[in-house]
């Protein structure tokens, strides 16, 4: 790209060495369009990496031409060419801008005819990603005798880190919802991970056993920044068990009490999982039957209006306890949340929110 860019300008010293009243030698015409072209790459590269500041050095340049024309001046080498009749001057000059424009635009178009294999080739992967995501982390409807556990997944890209995932036990049903730190196929890998580690059966299924693996399973990535905040939920079928809550560096999980009409928070009192030194716990929940557990993600109180103000929290927490006051539904609260924090503002980040409604 920058060679193309460099020939193509490069025409432009060419041409004011072939403009003068009396053309400049073969010499100071390339030393001309070398000059111009090295200008425009100065301009390039600046632009491409967002290096303004070193606009100023480039414009600047040209006032100093003469203090850099000097030493070449000074040898002669100007004139080299410059012995040849006016005619072949300007002939030469002419032919070597005709060149340099060719090779420069030949160079630029293979360049974005790579790039647009290389688009083409990438779209095609995230189109399969976004289908393997979507499978990862489909829609949850699911029902037991003693709970519905309802939830969706949005993510922000055709990938993301958010899991939202449920399984069915002999006795029980479990409840998970995380959020990798990040967020695209990076975090999405790691998503699939926790949620490949989800499956493995083991006989201890306890809540804090299940962070205490996920939190190894991130420990085998062992790169720094990555981490997950995470959710464990375990509705026994049995009404005289109480449900089991474990919590690692998450937002509090919401407790609608119906017989009370209020709602509850059961926050977190650990670490992110992937973060080394901490021991994860359960805490037992005394549920009771049209009571609600409601868990979400920080990409739905992190969205910016206009303003640059978060949605936050406090807006979130409000739209679930108003929509529990009413009696909607668990499809009616989601879609209540999800319109709400739409209408703020854009989606930047993975969004998640699930309900597991008691019996």
């Amino acid at each position: 790209m920058l060679g193309a860019i460099f020939l193509i300008f490069a025409s432009v010293g060419f041409l004011i060495a072939l403009m003068q009243t009396q053309a400049w030698g073969w010499f100071a015409g390339v030393w001309s369009g070398a000059f111009a072209g090295c200008i425009a790459m100065g301009w390039t590269y600046a632009l491409r990496t967002r290096r303004y500041w070193l606009l100023v050095p480039v414009n600047a340049v040209p006032f100093f031409a003469p203090y850099a024309f000097a030493p070449i001046d000074a040898l002669g080498l100007f004139e080299v060419g410059v012995g040849l009749d006016e005619f072949t001057r300007r002939v030469i000059l002419a032919v070597l801008s005709v060149v340099s424009t060719s090779i420069g635009f030949t160079l630029l178009v293979r360049h974005v005819s790579d790039t647009e294999r290389r688009s083409a080739r990438l779209d095609v992967e995230m189109h399969l990603a976004r289908g393997i995501h979507q499978r990862l982390v489909p829609p949850i409807d699911s029902e037991t005798p003693r709970c519905r556990a309802f939830g969706v997944s949005v993510a922000s890209a055709e990938v993301g880190g958010d899991l939202l995932d449920h399984a069915r036990t002999d006795n029980a049903l479990e409840f998970h919802v995380g959020d990798v730190s990040g967020h695209g196929v990076a975090a999405g890998v790691v998503m699939a991970m926790l949620k490949s580690a989800l499956r493995v059966r083991t006989d201890d299924r306890s809540p804090h056993t299940t962070l205490a693996r996920l939190s190894e399973t991130i420990g085998v990535v062992n790169a720094p920044g990555v981490f997950a905040t995470f959710v464990a939920l375990r509705i026994p079928d049995d009404p005289s068990q109480p449900v089991e809550v474990a919590l690692a560096g998450h937002h509090p999980v919401l407790w609608w009490r119906h017989a009370e009409s209020r709602l509850d928070r059961i926050d977190n009192e650990h670490l992110p999982l992937g973060v080394a030194g901490d021991t994860y716990t359960s805490r037992t929940v005394d549920a009771q039957p049209g009571d609600r557990l409601i868990v979400f993600t920080d990409g739905l109180v992190e969205v910016m209006n206009a303003a640059g103000e978060q949605f936050g929290s406090v807006r979130l927490i409000e739209q679930i306890e108003r929509a529990c006051a009413e009696g909607a539904d668990d499809d009616a609260l989601i879609e209540r949340v999800c319109s709400a924090v739409d209408a703020w503002g854009p989606r930047e980040d993975d969004q998640t929110i699930g309900v597991v409604t008691l019996r």
